[in-house]
């Protein structure tokens, strides 16, 4: 929580909206270190809360050098393909 910035917990809030509206779940994935030293986190969507049923699609940010800004970018790349595929 302490690594969230403004920008992360607006960007989840207008995720987390558009989800709801179209009746998808979101789960980030925690920030793991690549092998380089970076951080990459990814948001798979679904449509089940059920951890069995593949998600719909899996969208990955940017491996970065912050664990946040990784964030970020995931949070971003979702929202730019939520609403250029709908």
């Amino acid at each position: 929580m302490f690594a969230n910035t403004f920008i992360v917990m607006s960007l989840q809030q207008i995720l987390c909206q558009a989800l709801e509206r179209l009746g998808y779940l979101w789960y980030e994935s925690r920030t793991p270190c690549t092998r380089e030293g970076m951080y990459q986190t990814s948001i798979e969507v679904r449509s089940t809360p059920s951890p069995a049923v593949e998600p719909m699609f899996t969208v990955y940010g940017k491996a970065l050098p912050c664990g946040c800004e990784a964030k970020n970018w995931a949070l971003i790349h979702a929202l730019i393909f939520l609403f250029t595929t709908e």
